[in-house]
């Protein structure tokens, strides 16, 4: 439950109280409408503010909590700069959103969605143990590995893991998650987007060097996060132009790699439709691509199922010789 507290006009307040989504009846949201911040010493767990003054921002942050503010024409005097969240109007708002400020806020990981056995969540550092081991299980396999081929330490997949936990997700808003069995949170493996890096011609389509690695460099250019209604001061739009090809409507590429003794019990199959609609309705993804090895049968019949764009991609069982 989250402790919603909306710090401006009441009638203004009630509206956004009154209008938030019935999509979203089965969360529950306690709404605190106040016109001035209130006087707590001590507010309870899972509080955010909803604002639109910047003394209230400020107050916010003495106390140490996550806060929104809303842009309107009414408040265009103050600058709402104290918050790295914004919205222009209520549409924006939604439980997850809520959910997304608070993980940010306290550096908790986010959990995407979940399925009958399973949790999508973002990683954390306990999880370099069995991200090792799916390493080591995909050694010829540069597809179904968390990290890049040149980490071949313990030290050096640690510090991997640490900076893409605190660079990727708060930053570009996607990446690799973690799959969790939902009744004993263990790690069945890792599913997640990349930025589609729409470089492919027909020449290069079955080349070694373009096999799809399911982890990023981070210094690399992702694209913008699509968040409906909800844009950020830090960020900055940019556009980047590729090569005229058929792929060029296409702005996300999904990966997935479960660990072998979770394999063969559907857990791909489960997975993969929610991610899919997560990425579209939340992202703004407008359409996924993922490629996969041509001997690989299974993922190409279940990218098919998902109205996947498949781009097939040699085995690479060679590239470590």
């Amino acid at each position: 439950m989250f402790n919603f507290f909306i710090i401006m006009d009441e009638i203004q307040g009630n509206n956004i109280a009154r209008n938030f989504s019935s999509e979203y009846f089965n969360y529950t949201i306690n709404f605190i409408i106040s016109k001035e911040f209130p006087a707590l010493t001590n507010f309870p767990d899972f509080s955010l503010i909803l604002c639109d003054l910047d003394k209230n921002i400020e107050l916010a942050k003495k106390h140490n909590l996550p806060v929104i503010a809303f842009s309107h024409k009414n408040n265009r005097q103050e600058s709402l700069m104290g918050t790295p969240w914004l919205i222009l109007d209520t549409d924006g708002l939604s439980p997850f959103f809520l959910n997304e400020v608070y993980c940010r806020h306290y550096k908790k990981p986010l959990t995407i969605t979940t399925t009958n056995r399973c949790i999508i969540r973002e990683l954390t550092t306990r999880q370099l143990p069995e991200l090792l081991q799916l390493q080591e299980e995909n050694k010829n396999n540069p597809s179904g590995c968390f990290f890049p081929q040149n980490c071949t330490t313990y030290a050096e997949a640690e510090e991997f893991l640490q900076n893409y936990i605190k660079n990727q997700y708060a930053f570009y808003g996607y990446g690799i998650y973690g799959i969790f069995n939902k009744e004993n949170e263990t790690f069945l493996g890792i599913v997640g987007f990349s930025p589609f890096e729409n470089v492919i011609t027909s020449d290069t389509l079955n080349s070694k060097e373009k096999n799809f690695k399911i982890s990023e460099n981070l210094s690399e250019k992702i694209p913008e996060k699509k968040s409906k209604n909800i844009s950020e001061h830090s960020s900055e739009k940019t556009s980047k132009k590729y090569p005229e090809n058929d792929f060029n409507e296409y702005s996300a590429e999904i990966g997935y790699s479960v660990l072998k003794k979770w394999q063969q019990q559907g857990i791909a199959s489960e997975i993969l439709p929610p991610l899919i609609h997560f990425g579209k309705e939340y992202l703004g993804f407008t359409k996924i691509v993922t490629r996969i090895e041509k001997n690989n049968i299974a993922s190409i019949r279940l990218a098919k199922k998902n109205n996947l764009k498949i781009l097939i991609c040699q085995a690479a069982e060679q590239t470590n010789s």
